[in-house]
């Protein structure tokens, strides 16, 4: 039955299936009850949606326990290292689980030498620049919508929204390095006197 509540999430989510067909759906999951599968970051995890595990959020899969990890439903093709878990919407509101998707294994091996070009002081000490990018790191960004990691929640309460929030440290580092090559030199120490 596990399997079927899993797969079934997915295949509901894209929102062509009949209401009657939702509506049995949400009904079987309100009527199943189990236990967390895992802990993730101190939040109890199941890999298929209960009454209590409601909420989805997608965690890179090396974070989940082995033991458990293959039950966990990897939805996206195109970012397969990234497991759905159910969390409990209200253990969830105490805790910061923000559905935050690690991006470095998409930007693995890419060429990431940003440039930032096109200074404009738009005021004083203030400065725009346009970004530039190899064509490589632009399509893996453009990409990002194509991961179809949107699923609209099962409960009424829970907010939804085609949002995420992206976490790369490799891209983190490239643009970190664009702006410090961009920005003025600071007026030396030593010419004061």
């Amino acid at each position: 039955m596990s399997i079927e509540l899993r797969d079934g999430f997915f295949a509901l989510s894209n929102g062509r299936a009949p209401a009657e067909e939702v509506d049995r759906y949400r009904a079987l999951v309100d009527a199943t009850d189990t236990e967390a599968a895992t802990t993730i970051d101190g939040l109890a995890a199941s890999w298929h949606p209960t009454a209590r595990f409601k909420a989805v959020r997608f965690v890179d899969a090396e974070r989940i326990d082995a033991g458990v990890r293959d039950l966990f439903a990897r939805p996206s093709e195109n970012a397969p290292y990234l497991a759905a878990v159910f969390v409990d919407p209200r253990e969830f509101s105490f805790r910061t689980f923000e559905n935050i998707l690690p991006l470095d294994h998409r930007f693995a091996g890419v060429p990431l030498e940003l440039e930032l070009a096109g200074r404009d002081e738009v005021a004083e000490g203030v400065q725009a620049f346009s970004l530039r990018l190899p064509d490589p790191a632009r399509a893996c960004l453009e990409q990002l919508d194509s991961l179809d990691l949107y699923v609209p929640p099962l409960n009424a309460g829970s907010r939804g929204g085609d949002r995420f929030i992206f976490h790369s440290a490799l891209l983190a580092e490239a643009l970190t390095s664009a702006v410090a090559e961009a920005m003025p030199q600071p007026p030396s120490t030593a010419s004061r006197t």
